[in-house]
């Protein structure tokens, strides 16, 4: 676990998954996150409570003995969940499958990447994101696609399903690739 040490009123750690034979890659998970509901709008039917996740490629370098995690080249994914798992609560707002976060800042060190969209997951099973949190409440797990200025534009233009499909038919999945090519330049 990466405990973040912070004053802000809402600090949001990391929880690494190592990967496996079975799941050659690491899953993050924010933890902090579900701590406060979100303001869900009244009749919405969704859980007020929530984590953000993604994938990182087995070959990351992320361990106690490769701190390489730690440079900006690498780093960028775990503020990027840090971030996202805040947002709700600086905004007044929630998440939830289909929305949109806008990042006023380049993510990744090469631009490529100025949002994230939260589509559902492609990689994790069902019962992987919905834990059950007891006395019927309900903590989603949320995947974390990031996206680039067209695809962000596509989205908008377009809506969730239009992104969501370019995705699967492009092979994009939550396990981050920082050089995959944008799935918007393909229409």
């Amino acid at each position: 676990m990466l405990h973040e040490e912070s004053k802000l009123p809402n600090p949001v750690s990391l929880h690494v998954v190592m990967p496996s034979e079975a799941r050659p890659y690491f899953i993050i998970v924010t933890s902090g996150m579900s701590n406060r509901p979100m303001n869900v709008p009244a009749g919405m039917d969704e859980s007020a409570r929530a984590e953000c996740f993604l994938c990182l490629p087995a070959d990351w370098p992320l361990s106690m003995i490769n701190r390489g995690w730690r440079e900006a080249e690498f780093a960028w994914p775990f503020f990027l969940l840090q971030e996202c798992a805040r947002f709700p609560f600086e905004h007044d707002t929630w998440l939830g499958y289909g929305h949109s976060v806008p990042i006023p800042h380049a993510l990744d060190l090469a631009g490529r990447f100025t949002g994230v969209s939260m589509l559902q997951p492609l990689l994790m099973p069902e019962d992987f994101i919905a834990i059950e949190a007891g006395d019927d409440e309900v903590i989603w797990l949320l995947p974390v696609f990031p996206c680039t200025p067209e695809e962000m534009i596509l989205k908008r233009l377009r809506g969730y399903a239009a992104l969501s499909e370019k995705f699967v038919s492009m092979g994009v999945t939550e396990l981050l690739d920082p050089l995959r090519p944008s799935v918007a330049s393909t229409q």
